[in-house]
């Protein structure tokens, strides 16, 4: 309720004042919060070791911290290499990635 003095009659005036509308919007969703975008960091790449006599690829899987190791024996670190290069062994890492995704 509000008391104003007519300028013109020189009378009080009390007004009815509704309550002003809440803050809290009813039957509306909250906007979603916006997050940035980070960028996930690339796989580091395959490399080559010797591990009980004999050379074997490891494949790092991005998040985990076991890495992966290709079950193929190669007798030489040239031979290896070789491997890891050719189709066979760009197909095996892959593998070994997408095998990761569902195990984790």
């Amino acid at each position: 309720m509000l008391s104003i003095l007519d300028p013109c009659s020189g009378r009080t005036v009390t007004v009815t004042v509704p309550d002003p509308p809440t803050s809290k919007r009813t039957g509306l969703r909250p906007e979603p919060v916006a997050r940035p975008f980070a960028p996930r960091a690339p796989h580091s790449p395959a490399y080559v070791v010797k591990l009980r006599k004999a050379w074997r690829v490891i494949v790092p899987i991005r998040g985990r911290l076991n890495q992966r190791l290709i079950a193929r024996e190669l007798p030489t670190q040239s031979a290896a290499l070789s491997w890891l290069v050719s189709e066979d062994g760009q197909n095996g890492v892959a593998r070994e990635r997408a095998g990761s995704l569902h195990s984790a």
